[in-house]
């Protein structure tokens, strides 16, 4: 099933049945997917972990308000959101811009352009 048909096939899952196999390389490889969508400048301020020990998602259940959705999960997808994390993320991005900058624009733009990026 192509992603576009997954999408409009989705459907809220409330129990997950304990002997029906998931490929764990394939939940990576949406991850690894997913990491591709562009972010506001491209800061990407979160951080995904993919959970597979039953006790650390026994753990999270009480987070989840005890969900039968994540108690019965046998892996779970965690999205954290950590914004103090632009001044790495920008200190990291800036010498990659400049030098698309450099690789990209013509030597007398390159200022203009850098001091934009700055800004």
């Amino acid at each position: 099933m192509s992603l576009r048909e997954t999408l409009q096939h989705r459907r809220a899952i409330r129990y997950y049945d304990p002997e029906k196999p998931l490929d764990s390389a394939r939940v990576e490889e949406c991850l690894r997917q997913a990491t591709l969508a562009p972010t506001s400048s491209n800061m990407q301020l979160y951080r995904c972990y993919h959970i597979t020990d039953p006790t650390v998602i026994a753990a999270l259940t009480p987070a989840c308000l005890g969900q039968s959705t994540i108690s019965t999960a046998k892996e779970v997808v965690v999205f954290a959101i950590t914004p103090s994390r632009w001044r790495e993320r920008v200190d990291y991005l800036f010498p990659r811009i400049v030098e698309d900058i450099h690789k990209h624009q013509p030597e007398e733009k390159w200022a203009k352009y850098e001091a934009m990026q700055r800004e």
